[in-house]
């Protein structure tokens, strides 16, 4: 930049006197109409519907001259036409600015040096720059027209060397109006507009960030959704985008620009929205710039996990929706990542772009809550950690191979795991051909120790060539569909034998575990994993699949047995113990008992309880049944609780033989329980399979000799 003489302390005031009183006037405008979606006010059928509410919030305002026609046709006509008009205006005076201060710099930016665009900025330039950014910026109403900027204004540009001074001009001429004037979506538009024609790189950096600030970030005070959400933006970044390409900058610098927008920004409605998706699954997309997209997500993807599956949240269903539209988005981004990783040539930029988001998985992994089921979020991961060790395994350090593998270990496996990687497969290569590719990635897989996702590999292998739907892919060659078809099956066998044929812990098991119990304490949950892993196994030809030996420790308590024969005639003695001791008290009454079992006299016994029988009772007898008296756990306190609470609707029989009675009549001769008793206490008896029941028309609930005689 060469220096000339009329740019000087004078000429610049003239230069920016225009552009402070317009920036002025805009800052004045009071009640603009913004575009807006929302409405504090009720919608009825006699409201009026004006452009103000149903032009999306990131709409571009066109130019007066164009709005002028549609005055007369709507509520908010003058308003909004007032509005473009002083917005144009500031775009105006910017415009002059650059035109005076290029034409008095000879090319200030190197519009005319095609050479200067390539070249870096200098450090004259960038503290040029910086001392315009910090030039004080005066109000209107303090300023006549004819005063000229303050001293400490003219002080600060006379520093500056005149070869270096048009880089301040441009500086204090934007930050004038970014720091005076509302960041409206059209102003901030129109001067990107200006500073991509003008090729102002500095210039159009901030612009871009400002206009990306605005419709990532909700208003301040307001409770709407960010501007981007709209569905009429879906297509806002992508348009964005294809303006600052077009206008020769490079489409990295703008994702660099939204990177840095969007790095502290957590709200889920903007990283889910349809034009960050729309953005992101574009073919021409920077990879390394997509994976740091994804592995922001996957941050924001934990946090609201942690937040939906924590109790005591005031508002649950609302993070339920979060998590599930983060959960979606996440995995739709993950399958676009292993597409691309196996579809790019092997760089040095892919390998180090997938690296930094499996490295980031493994760090967050000591803090993640396995809470919410993300099945799918872990398949994904564990396919793009597979397509990376085959691809970049050999050309990476032994510590980065090492924290891809510790990666793929803290996630347990499914079946299912691999199901999108064989299916893309089958679908896209010929029979041989995927072959080649499992084996090669069964091979790597099994030499990282990795056993248990080389068995789910084969498995998803195995259930896609059965599957009959499939066969069209091989319409030529089912000889060698039937042939793969059984070395899948040898090979799934050999893969789940090497898993858990050995007797011992797996490789891939005893590594992870001895990894934690160095690492972090084991919680009781992580403790019981490891004696989960750390069973034996064996092959049952029966049901021709591996199961657990039968001494494998479990953490699940067996119950106890129950011994009917044992426990119910301590019950029965008893109770009979007690009615001797109560004669007064009601036969068909429940009686508390003093043990812990809370057991009183069953009325299943009352028909059978003989005072001859308690005689023969000893108390050696009675002691050996306290002794023996202890808490029952879980069917056995169920079944004596049911047998000692039961009411009695059955009549006693008699002396001699036993009768059927009304239901009413209650049994209390010494004589039928004298008779009953031996019946009771004889082991031979099998009174446990001719229980008593309560329904007296059940003709089985008594012996044959107390059924009524069948006529001859």
């Amino acid at each position: 930049m060469r220096p000339q003489p009329d740019l000087d302390i004078g000429r610049i005031n003239r230069f920016l006197r225009p552009l402070r009183n317009r920036c002025a006037a805009l800052a004045s405008l009071a009640a603009t109409p913004h575009p807006s979606t929302s409405s504090t006010c009720p919608v009825t059928y006699s409201t009026h519907s004006s452009v103000g509410s149903n032009t999306p919030p990131l709409s571009i305002l066109p130019h007066p001259d164009t709005l002028r026609v549609r005055v007369h046709f709507e509520k908010t006509g003058p308003e909004m036409l007032e509005l473009s008009r002083k917005i144009y205006a500031v775009r105006d005076s910017f415009k002059d600015v650059v035109l005076k201060v290029q034409a008095s710099s000879d090319s200030l930016l190197g519009s005319q040096q095609s050479d200067h665009r390539q070249s870096a900025t200098t450090l004259s330039a960038i503290c040029a720059t910086i001392v315009g950014m910090n030039i004080p910026n005066e109000s209107i109403t303090t300023i006549d027209s004819t005063q000229v900027l303050p001293d400490l204004s003219d002080e600060l540009y006379e520093a500056v060397p005149l070869p270096y001074r048009g880089w301040t001009v441009l500086s204090h001429a934007l930050n004038l109006i970014l720091e005076t004037c509302q960041h409206h979506p059209t102003l901030l538009s129109v001067l990107l507009d200006v500073a991509l024609s003008h090729d102002l790189p500095r210039e159009a950096h901030v612009l871009l960030h400002e206009l990306l600030s605005v419709a990532t970030y909700p208003r301040p005070g307001s409770q709407t959704s960010p501007p981007l959400c709209h569905p009429s933006h879906s297509t806002f970044l992508s348009e964005l985008r294809d303006r600052w390409s077009s206008s020769g900058r490079q489409d990295s610098d703008f994702l660099r620009i939204l990177l840095d927008v969007l790095e502290d920004n957590t709200n889920v409605e903007v990283w889910t929205s349809r034009a960050m998706h729309n953005i992101m699954r574009n073919n021409n997309m920077n990879f390394s710039y997509f994976m740091f997209f994804t592995a922001h997500l996957y941050e924001i993807f934990l946090v609201v996990r942690k937040k939906a599956s924590s109790r005591g949240t005031h508002h649950k269903e609302v993070e339920q929706v979060d998590f599930s539209t983060v959960n979606r988005r996440l995995n739709k981004w993950l399958c676009l990542s292993h597409d691309r990783c196996c579809s790019l040539d092997p760089t040095l930029h892919v390998s180090e772009s997938v690296y930094y988001f499996l490295a980031r998985i493994w760090f967050n992994s000591f803090a993640s809550d396995d809470a919410m089921s993300t099945a799918d979020i872990d398949n994904s991961i564990v396919q793009l950690g597979t397509a990376w060790l085959a691809s970049f395994s050999s050309h990476s350090s032994p510590s980065q191979v090492t924290t891809v593998v510790n990666t793929l270990h803290t996630i347990t496996p499914q079946t299912s795991t691999y199901s999108t990687y064989v299916r893309s497969l089958y679908h896209n290569h010929e029979l041989a051909e995927c072959r080649q590719h499992f084996n090669k990635s069964a091979d790597l897989l099994r030499s990282k120790g990795l056993l248990r996702l080389e068995a789910c590999l084969w498995a998803s292998a195995l259930r896609h060539a059965e599957d009959p739907t499939n066969e069209y892919l091989f319409s030529g060659q089912l000889d060698d569909l039937k042939r793969h078809r059984r070395e899948l099956i040898d090979l799934v066998d050999q893969a789940e034998s090497r898993c858990f044929g050995t007797g011992t812990v797996p490789a891939q098991s005893c590594h992870i575990v001895d990894f934690y119990t160095k690492i972090i304490d084991q919680t009781p949950e992580a403790k019981d994993r490891t004696t989960r892993l750390a069973c034996e196994w064996e092959w049952e030809p029966v049901i021709g699949c591996w199961i657990r030996k039968a001494d494998c420790p479990t953490s699940a308590r067996k119950k106890p047995r129950i011994d009917l024969h044992g426990l119910l005639p301590r019950v029965f003695g008893r109770a009979v113990n007690d009615r001797r001791s109560r004669h007064s008290a009601p036969l068909a009454k429940a009686m508390q008992c003093p043990s812990p079992i809370r057991t009183i006299q069953s009325p299943l016994l009352r028909r059978y309880s003989t005072s001859g029988g308690f005689k023969q009772c000893t108390s050696e007898r009675r002691e050996e049944d306290v002794a023996a008296r202890r808490r029952l756990s879980g069917f056995s306190s169920l079944l004596t609780n049911a047998l000692s609470n039961r009411t009695s609707v059955h009549a006693n029989a008699s002396q001699e033989t036993p009768r059927r009675v009304p239901p009413h009549s209650t049994w209390h001769t010494d004589s039928a329980r004298q008779a009953a008793l031996p019946f009771m206490d004889s082991p031979q008896t099998p009174w446990a399979s001719h229980v008593p029941s309560d329904d007296i028309l059940d003709l089985f609930a008594y012996d044959r000799s107390s059924s009524p005689i069948r006529p001859r």
